[in-house]
């Protein structure tokens, strides 16, 4: 039975290939006196949640609870 040995450059291509095939990115930018990047990381941190998953929970939540809102409002219409 033939070994595999590990290869770094062959695990970044492979990586980099599903990187591509997988995931979107969205770049977000804030300005540095509004200290919200600083606000972010803490507030990640201290929800023992990586700043990629404290940011797709809030657009998450803040969809749901507008198309709440839109429902509620179609509603009363």
């Amino acid at each position: 039975m033939a070994g595999h040995s590990y290869s770094p450059k062959a695990h970044s291509k492979a990586t980099i290939k599903y990187v591509k095939k997988n995931l979107d990115r969205i770049e977000m930018r804030v300005t540095k006196e509004s200290n919200l990047k600083t606000e972010i990381f803490e507030h990640s941190d201290k929800m023992g949640e990586s700043v990629n998953a404290f940011l797709k929970r809030a657009v998450i939540e803040t969809i749901e609870r507008d198309n709440a809102k839109e429902q509620a409002s179609q509603k009363t219409s």
